[in-house]
Order: C-alpha cells, then sequence, then structure tokens
C-alpha cells in the first residue's frame, strides 16, 4: 500500500461535500471547545448523526474522515495511553482496524503512499524543516509565550533516554498529525472539490484551529504559523505526490519544539 504515487480520487457527491464540510467544522469544534457545555456536549453527537448521512452520500472518502472523527472521539472515552502523544495511538490503532475489516474502506485509502523524491521535492522538505524551526525560535524569544504548561511532556529520564523518547515523539506525533489532515482529510477534500487550491487552503485552517488552543504554538500569532506549516505540508504532498515527506519535515518540526521544551524545563529547575 504505502509505495507508489497519490491518485486524484474520484469526485464525490455534492451533498457529500456538505457533509464534509460540516464534519471538519465539528472536528474544530471538538477540538477548540469553544461553546458553553451545554451545546458542545452536541458536537460529538452531532458527528455520530452524520454517519449515516455519509453513508447516503456514497461519498466514500467522507465516510472515511467520519469514521476517523468517530475513532478520534471514542479513543478519548479509553486513555489506555496516557502519555502524549502516544495517547493518540488508541484512536489510530481503531482507525486502522476499521479501515482494515471493512473492503470499501482498505480499497479506497489513497493518501498512504510514499511519493517521489526529487531535488525539487528535498529543497521544499529542507525549506519546510528550516523556516517553521527558526519561526518558531522567535515565537518563544519574541513572545514570551508560556511554556510551563508544556513541560508535562518531558519525562523524569536521564538525557540519554529523553533523546529516545524525543525521536518516538516526534515522529510519533507527526505520523498522527499527517493521517488526519495530509492524510484522510485532504484525500476526502481532493474528492470534494478536486485536486486545486481550495483543498489545501481549508485543510491548513483546520490544521491552524486545532493549535489555537492548546498548541505548540498557540494563539492568534502561532495558528497564522501553523496555517502556514499547513499550506507547506501540503505543497510538500502536492509536489511529491505522497504522504512520506511531509511526515520527515513534520517529524522534524516536532523535534524542534521538543527541544524548545526540553531546554525551558532544564532552565527553569
Amino acid at each position: 500500500m504505502f509505495r507508489g504515487q497519490i491518485n486524484a480520487p474520484p469526485r464525490s457527491s455534492v451533498f457529500g461535500m456538505v457533509i464534509l464540510l460540516g464534519l471538519i467544522v465539528l472536528f474544530g469544534l471538538l477540538q477548540t471547545r469553544p461553546l458553553p457545555d451545554s451545546l458542545q456536549a452536541w458536537v460529538p453527537r452531532a458527528i455520530f448523526m452524520l454517519a449515516p448521512l455519509s453513508i447516503a452520500a456514497r461519498s466514500i472518502y467522507t465516510i472515511h474522515f467520519n469514521v476517523l472523527l468517530l475513532c478520534y472521539y471514542l479513543a478519548r472515552l479509553f486513555p489506555e495511553f496516557s502519555i502524549y502523544p502516544f495517547s493518540g495511538l488508541t484512536f489510530l490503532m481503531l482507525y486502522a482496524y476499521i479501515v482494515i475489516l471493512v473492503p470499501p474502506l482498505r480499497k479506497t485509502v489513497g493518501w498512504a503512499r510514499s511519493g517521489k523524491f526529487d531535488q525539487t521535492v528535498w529543497v521544499l522538505v529542507l525549506i519546510t524543516v528550516i523556516v517553521p524551526a527558526l519561526a518558531l525560535m522567535a515565537w518563544v524569544h519574541f513572545l514570551s509565550p508560556n511554556l510551563h504548561r508544556y513541560t508535562g511532556m518531558v519525562p523524569q529520564l536521564p538525557l540519554w533516554l529523553i533523546v529516545f523518547y524525543a525521536i518516538g515523539n516526534a515522529a510519533f506525533n507527526a505520523a498522527m498529525e499527517e493521517t488526519i489532515w495530509r492524510g484522510v482529510m485532504l484525500e476526502a477534500l481532493d474528492s470534494a472539490f478536486g485536486p486545486g487550491l481550495w483543498p489545501v487552503i481549508i485543510q491548513a485552517i483546520s490544521f491552524a484551529g486545532a493549535h489555537y488552543r492548546n498548541g505548540f504554538p498557540n494563539g492568534i500569532v502561532g495558528s497564522a504559523m501553523v496555517a502556514v506549516f499547513g499550506l507547506m505540508l501540503a505543497a510538500i504532498r502536492r509536489k511529491s505526490k505522497g504522504i512520506l515527506g511531509c511526515w520527515l519535515a513534520h517529524a522534524a518540526v516536532d523535534a524542534t519544539i521538543f527541544c524548545l521544551i526540553l531546554h525551558y524545563a532544564r532552565e527553569s529547575n
């Protein structure tokens, strides 16, 4: 499955596109929790209620994204892995199990391709590592955000073990987020709108919104930075026609984030 390049998915119906956009909005509400508790409680219920409509729309990629969100919500009710970001492992395992179990879903995972790597792709990957890394350092230096909230991400381990943990942390978090945004979501958007500019913009806005409240970076400035990062990652996916380059760049930037948090944690002790 992982070898080869991503092909443009078949176009979905207008009904499927509307359901998909509704699911993306609900996903944003699920993560940012901007509503009063009485209304916020209806967000996961709405995701469940849209499942039959996704099936009725006969849009397999909208169904994929709906299943992904259902797994995302259900996994949060059973946190088997408490250490971030490995707490997302339950969600990924559940989604993968359902996809493998259901043949129509198993046969339509078109985004899981490594893609091609030429000189242009490597340049894009390098730029997508260097520019966000410098921007993150500037964000920490000039805006002085509260980094204490992230120190729980650094385990109480010897430094040589923390290095291995940092690598695993960056690799896994990048894989999880690429599966969601440049994987399932972008493929569903390409099916809804065609592989043009709108899918790239929508996934970048969703990616930024997910970081607004608790991400690193966060807030208005941080979310704008994440949106640009999402656009850069989508450019790699488009040019390479694969997900591997996105994952490599994303993991490198996540490793930079971990190093910044580790430096703050050690300086504050």
